[in-house]
C-alpha cells in the first residue's frame, strides 16, 4: 500500500505503509524536523533521532516541484509498456505527473523519480495548459484492465493515457528531490 502525505508547509512524501509505523505527523515532514513556531522554517534530523523510530518516506519532494502530492496506481495495463510495474503519482495542484519503480520504493531510502512528460493534441504540455487553469486538481483512476486514468476537477474531464513517441524520449529523473529552501 502507498500512502500520498500532503505535507504540511515544504514537503511532499510517499510511503509505502507498513504496520504499526509511525511516519512522524506532526513532529516531521518528510525527513525535515518541523519548527512549530514557524512550520515553513525546518531543520535537520538530530544526530540521536533514532530513539524515536518513526518511519521515513520511500520518496519526497519539495514544494518548488508542487504543493499537494496525490497518490496513484502501480501501472499494469498494456497501453504502455514502458510504464509495467511503476507507480504513477502526481501533485494536485500544479498537475505535474510522477512515476518511481515500485520495487525500489522502501521507506527511509531516497527512491529516484521522474516526472512523465505529457503529449495532448499533438505538442508536450502541462496539465494546467490542457485544463486552462493555474491549478490542476488531478486525481487518477484505473480502470479493470489496469489502464490508468488521468482526472482534472478544473474542467471535469477524464483522460486515458495512451503511448506516444514524444514522450517516451524525453522522460528524465528528477535530480533533486527536496527543494534547498526547505534545508
Amino acid at each position: 500500500m502507498m500512502i500520498a502525505d500532503i505535507g504540511q508547509a515544504k514537503i511532499e512524501e510517499i510511503d509505502v505503509g507498513a504496520a504499526g509505523a509511525n511516519y512522524g505527523w506532526s513532529l516531521r515532514e518528510g525527513t525535515w524536523v518541523v519548527d512549530h513556531r514557524d512550520e515553513t522554517r525546518h531543520s535537520r534530523l538530530p544526530l540521536d533521532d533514532g530513539v524515536n523510530s518513526f518511519t521515513y518516506p520511500a520518496l519526497q519532494y519539495g514544494h518548488h516541484l508542487g504543493l499537494a502530492v496525490t497518490g496513484g496506481f502501480v501501472y499494469r495495463g498494456k497501453t504502455l509498456p514502458v510504464l509495467e510495474g511503476k507507480y504513477i503519482f502526481g501533485d494536485i495542484a500544479s498537475g505535474r505527473i510522477f512515476f518511481a519503480e515500485v520495487d525500489q520504493l522502501s521507506n527511509g531510502k531516497s527512491t529516484p523519480f521522474f516526472e512523465l512528460p505529457l503529449v495532448y493534441q499533438g505538442k508536450q504540455q502541462s496539465v494546467l495548459d490542457v485544463v486552462h487553469a493555474s491549478r490542476a486538481d488531478l486525481r487518477f483512476g484505473l480502470d479493470e484492465l489496469g489502464e490508468i486514468y488521468l482526472l482534472t476537477k478544473q474542467d471535469g474531464v477524464i483522460r486515458r493515457f495512451a503511448a506516444s513517441l514524444e514522450t517516451e524520449s524525453a522522460i528524465s529523473p528528477i535530480d533533486d528531490p527536496v527543494d534547498s529552501s526547505s534545508k
